[in-house]
């Protein structure tokens, strides 16, 4: 989710950064639809019209205050550690 938070990609640039197949970064792309945490949308800059995806706004503050409060507890851990 990380580099959707970067901001709109499509399932090719998605599958490429996390090293893994196109076939099951869309399972896990449309388990994200379900759960609307991710939103689709259609380009077509080319010939042939491009499908996107983006955090959706609501799920995007969410993520960044779940994101934040991970830092914080690491950082708490290793000043007591």
């Amino acid at each position: 989710m990380e580099y959707l938070l970067e901001g709109i990609s499509d399932l090719n640039e998605i599958a490429t950064r996390l090293k893994l197949s196109k076939a099951t970064t869309l399972v896990h792309l449309n388990i994200l639809l379900t759960a609307k945490i991710v939103e689709k949308s259609t380009s077509s800059d080319d010939s042939r019209p491009t499908i996107n995806y983006k955090i959706g706004d609501n799920a995007k503050e969410l993520i960044t205050a779940i994101q934040k409060a991970c830092r914080n507890f690491l950082e708490l851990s290793r000043a007591d550690g």
